[in-house]
């Protein structure tokens, strides 16, 4: 890359990943598995078991199809330092980076806030980049970014 690095934008485009999907499968198969295991009645174990499968279903949904069509595909970091977040229908909406992101060399955890269509409404995003849902290199770049910035 020419010129100073912090200053080149940075695109990730997400896609499916194995690694999401087979943390989350370990997660939630552990909470079943303490549900059975508690001294828990029948029905509150079945309640419960049904909750934790719901919310698998959800964050498979959210983080590893990306099958929400209004959900972020595409995150841009742009040489002015705006965030920009791309839905799978190619509308993109400024947003802000919120909180303190998690950064991790297996992952990064960032989640935005963005000036919703509906006037006075905030719109959450929660984004779980891995190693292998993103183009490495500018996973990389992102990391590195997220550090020195600190945001």
């Amino acid at each position: 890359m020419g010129g100073n690095a912090f200053t080149q934008p940075i695109r990730i485009r997400l896609r499916p990943s194995r690694q999401l999907f087979g943390a989350f499968c370990i997660v939630h198969a552990g909470a079943v598995f303490l549900l059975f295991s508690a001294s828990l009645p029948q029905l509150a174990q079945i309640s419960l078991t049904i909750a934790v499968c719901w919310h698998f279903y959800q964050m498979l949904r959210l983080h590893v199809l990306f099958s929400v069509s209004d959900q972020p595909h595409e995150i841009l970091l742009d040489s002015q330092r705006r965030w920009w977040l791309t839905n799978r229908q190619g509308d993109s909406e400024l947003a802000e980076l919120h909180a303190d992101p998690l950064i991790h060399p297996w992952l990064v955890a960032l989640r935005f806030k963005t000036g919703a269509k509906k006037p006075g409404v905030k719109k959450y995003w929660n984004v779980l980049l891995v190693k292998d849902n993103t183009n490495a290199d500018n996973h990389r770049h992102l990391r590195v970014h997220l550090r020195l910035t600190g945001n």
